[in-house]
């Protein structure tokens, strides 16, 4: 329903037919804890906090106290994360890149993952599940530094066929976003800048010998 083509309501009590507000005309009932005569919207939550911003247009989930409003994302954000927000230019009028979903319009939580991308926070944790690699750049989306020493640990005990020890694959690393060298390998290639595994390889050749 489009909540600010309301024009009218009907108190449910009485049966008056009105101008939708706060209270009913007739009666005199309350209509909600909460009522919004820009967005004509009509809460009645018992625990439930919202309030309007004028720079975004509607009324948002959460204590006004706990958001600003940022004039370069074109959003609110949470004072908690006021000294590290990445300021974005309009960054929540786009969609979530696991679920589709219009993060502006959205009453789930938004979370901004390493790489600086914003993700619902449920299809975040969901994701990591399978992946650890942000769908749209590829860099890891989580702290992957115990993954990383288990493969090290795999890497130490784990050896390849003979006919392929001098192999060298050229690799980039999507997270440090850097071009290194590394052992050829069938599954895990280092990289020599940042010591991650979310690499790909980009070309193989056999390395030189030097006399």
């Amino acid at each position: 329903m489009d909540r600010f083509a309301v024009q009218e309501m009907k108190c449910m009590l009485c049966q008056e037919e009105q101008p939708i507000g706060a209270q009913c005309r007739g009666c005199g009932a309350t209509m909600g804890r909460y009522y919004c005569c820009q967005c004509r919207l009509i809460d009645d939550g018992p625990h439930k906090e919202i309030f309007h911003c004028d720079g975004c247009g509607i009324c948002l989930g959460g204590h006004r106290d706990d958001y600003f409003h940022c004039q370069g994302c074109d959003a609110c954000v949470a004072v908690a994360v006021r000294e590290r927000h990445g300021c974005t230019e309009r960054i929540l009028h786009s969609d979530c890149p696991i679920c589709g979903d219009t993060f502006f319009d959205s009453t789930r939580t938004v979370v901004q993952a390493t790489c600086k991308h914003l993700i619902h926070a449920d299809c975040l944790e969901e994701s990591v599940k399978y992946s650890y690699r942000c769908p749209l750049c590829s860099m890891s989306l989580c702290d992957t530094r115990q993954l990383f020493s288990a493969i090290d640990d795999y890497m130490r005990i784990s050896s390849m066929p003979p006919e392929y020890c001098r192999r060298i694959s050229r690799i980039f690393c999507s997270d440090c976003r850097k071009h290194s060298t590394a052992a050829f390998h069938f599954v895990y290639h280092k990289c020599g800048n940042c010591s991650s595994y979310n690499t790909a390889v980009l070309a193989e050749s056999r390395a030189t010998a030097h006399s």
